[in-house]
């Protein structure tokens, strides 16, 4: 009955002209592409062998922050929105406390908001990792993220324990992915170079902005 319900409704809104709309003919068409994209990744996974036991192995030794060494940070954070000139950001590297960026923000008038959290070494990237290591206890860090900034301070270090079931099972599913955004970026490589692609004045990517200035 809701198949038929929503096929009367979709009828109903054809009769009112709604499919030839340049919003629906826009959204159709991308909806269209997702799912296109989405039936061509799962075909490639597929395609991806699982890893045999030596290359899992392997796999976890490689990365000791995600499996034997991986570690829980506590941190006490303050939060603020993204500043519209970014190069305000430097400023905060000749603080090294979260009271010394707290009195900054206040003088610079932006709002701020206390709060704790934790950092998983699991899912950092390994830049980022080894700049908290490195930083003497106390000493602030700031980290974007989607669209505010967060600076935080290490208050503490807990042992995340993975059991080895679980590991390999985590290992195992990132070999994978790791083949896949190879898989997908090298079809991608090939798509680029066989397709001919024309922007709109202001659209160009950084890249093809360069080109074209040239």
């Amino acid at each position: 009955q809701k198949v038929v319900d929503r096929r009367l409704l979709a009828q109903t809104a054809k009769a009112d002209g709604l499919d030839r709309d340049p919003a629906y003919i826009t959204q159709q068409r991308k909806l269209n592409e997702e799912l296109l994209v989405s039936l061509y990744a799962k075909k490639a996974a597929d395609s991806v062998r699982i890893p045999d036991p030596a290359t899992v192995d392997k796999y976890i030794g490689d990365h000791p922050a995600v499996f034997a060494e991986r570690k829980r940070f506590k941190v006490e954070q303050l939060q603020f929105e993204m500043p519209g000139d970014i190069e305000k950001l430097r400023q905060f590297e000749a603080d090294h406390s979260l009271g010394a960026i707290a009195d900054r923000l206040t003088a610079m008038g932006i709002s701020f908001q206390r709060g704790n959290g934790s950092l998983d070494s699991g899912g950092m990237p390994p830049a980022m990792l080894k700049t908290i290591l490195s930083l003497p206890p106390g000493e602030p860090f700031i980290v974007p993220a989607g669209g505010k900034v967060i600076a935080n301070v290490v208050t503490g270090v807990d042992p995340i324990v993975v059991p080895q079931d679980q590991a390999r099972q985590m290992a195992v599913q990132a070999i994978r992915n790791e083949k896949l955004a190879k898989i997908g970026e090298s079809r991608l490589k090939e798509a680029r170079a066989k397709a001919k692609i024309e922007y709109q004045p202001g659209y160009s990517p950084p890249v093809a902005k360069a080109a074209e200035a040239k």
